[in-house]
């Protein structure tokens, strides 16, 4: 009679347990794969980054989106609106 509540106490207590453990390990997972995501995210800003301080890049980018051109270079738009 004595050893009945300790067990049923201690079946309640480890049940309890057990299931705020497994709530923090799949947030821990979870946490993880964001941890994943934005060091990814890192690593592609850091890249682009690099890129903007290279002045080839950038004039590039330039030419691209702002339509300049270098000394002597013609840039025609086409109806279908592509460069050639």
């Amino acid at each position: 009679m004595v050893v009945t509540p300790f067990m049923i106490w201690g079946g309640v207590t480890y049940y309890a347990q057990s299931k705020q453990l497994t709530d923090k390990e799949s947030k821990l997972h979870e946490l993880q794969a964001q941890k994943a995501a934005v060091q990814a995210e890192k690593t592609q800003l850091e890249q682009k980054v690099k890129q903007l301080n290279d002045n080839e890049y950038i004039s590039e980018l330039a030419r691209q989106n702002l339509f300049l051109s270098k000394k002597g270079e013609v840039i025609f738009i086409t109806p279908d609106g592509t460069k050639k």
